[in-house]
């Protein structure tokens, strides 16, 4: 055996052994935090149930029973959104299904998505997944039926998406809508945004009707000053989070104060949120449970409105005063950008799912950040099959490696 391939060998397998050697300690330490802190996030449940499901020796077929026993039908959206540990999860059940072969007859497996929408591949999503999962099931009777009609978009925008992706959908609205696609420097690209929102101001378009979408949150803020320099109003994420609002300001700083009457700062930004000069005024609200305590401050200080109730639902989750004002900064839920007067700037991840009557989509500005893992992996039918450590000139020694 060459010793050069030897030596990448033994140097990939050092690498490896080291890399998930400190892996397991850091994992382990982690879900011990969580398990003293009481607190799971998505990914944590995902992991767990691959394990009892696909890892557990003792466990997963009955829990595979117990399943396949209760459920006649599987929809799964935003398909090519999903990630191979995901898709793992079900499958067992998606075979059972396809087989014909049960409990009972006519149940179903449906997916639907769009691989033009694939944008979460960050996140472990694998578009190809979409159409190796129609292949394998296409023997089990599987159909693969795409729309022809598209009931959201206005003419134009199908007319464009069409000749750009060699569609064939027909729009199912009256209106035309409009399309129009400008090369502009990077140096220009600001002042061409500008440009396009006075333009649609000229034809009555509100600036809250308005979306520009970004690459990253750099560009967020760098677009929103420029904007707010040229005297509009935006609107970005930051901004819409229910925390952020004066009336679920000023009721969280009371919150704050009432729990520790020494942090005057708090009562000071709670008067100041409700247009109060200071004093050394007793603000009486017994302490409660937080949903208690809010409801009876938005009564007291009429602090009603949309954020405001959403901060008193939230509130329900906690027991003690103590709770909630040690965990409330980190909540993160948004009003809808709609209910704002201004032009919403936000990134293309953020966006998905919502929907605006007219948007800007600002080409990526930085250069794309390249690729520097050290780490190769390989996928066989959207299935993760092997790992390689990158190594300079190792493909004109290993085959498998070039492959």
């Amino acid at each position: 055996m060459n010793r050069k391939y030897k030596y990448f060998n033994l140097k990939e397998k050092i690498f490896f052994k080291n890399l998930f050697y400190f892996y397991e300690k850091y994992k382990n330490l982690k879900f011990k935090i969580k398990k003293e802190e009481n607190i799971l996030s998505f990914k944590d449940i995902e992991h767990l149930v691959y394990f009892l499901l696909r890892e557990n020796p003792v466990d997963k077929d009955f829990l595979y029973f117990r399943l396949d026993s209760k459920i006649n039908h599987i929809l799964m959206d935003e398909f090519q959104d999903t990630s191979t540990a995901q898709w793992e999860i079900f499958e067992p059940l998606v075979d059972e299904i396809a087989s014909g072969v049960g409990r009972a007859e006519n149940r179903s497996f449906f997916y639907v998505g769009d691989i033009k929408q694939a944008i979460y591949r960050f996140r472990g999503g694998r578009k190809e997944l979409f159409s190796e999962i129609a292949k394998r099931y296409r023997a089990n009777g599987l159909e693969v039926e795409k729309l022809k009609v598209n009931y959201r978009s206005a003419k134009n925008i199908v007319d464009f998406v069409n000749s750009k992706f060699n569609l064939g959908e027909e729009a199912n609205r009256d209106e035309k809508g409009y399309v129009e696609v400008d090369e502009i420097t990077k140096e220009d690209a600001f002042e061409g945004v500008y440009e396009k929102i006075k333009f649609l101001n000229e034809y009555g378009v509100k600036d809250k009707d308005i979306a520009v979408l970004v690459y990253t949150n750099d560009d967020i803020l760098a677009l929103s000053e420029f904007l707010e320099d040229k005297g509009k109003r935006v609107v970005t994420a930051k901004k819409a989070k229910i925390i952020s609002q004066p009336s679920v300001k000023a009721i969280i700083s009371l919150m704050k104060y009432l729990n520790d009457n020494t942090q005057k700062i708090e009562k000071l930004n709670f008067l100041s949120l409700i247009g109060k000069k200071y004093s050394d005024e007793v603000i009486k609200i017994d302490k409660d449970r937080p949903i208690k305590m809010i409801k009876k401050i938005m009564d007291k200080y009429d602090l009603r409105d949309e954020a405001s109730l959403k901060l008193l639902y939230h509130s329900s989750k906690y027991d003690t005063l103590e709770d909630f004002v040690s965990e409330i900064d980190n909540y993160k839920d948004e009003l809808p950008y709609k209910e704002f007067d201004g032009i919403t700037v936000i990134t293309i991840h953020k966006s998905k799912g919502l929907e605006f009557d007219n948007v800007i989509v600002l080409d990526r500005l930085s250069k794309e950040n390249s690729d520097k893992s050290n780490i190769l992996f390989y996928y066989e039918n959207a299935k993760l099959k092997d790992i390689k450590l990158k190594i300079a000139n190792r493909e004109f020694i290993d085959s498998n490696y070039k492959l």
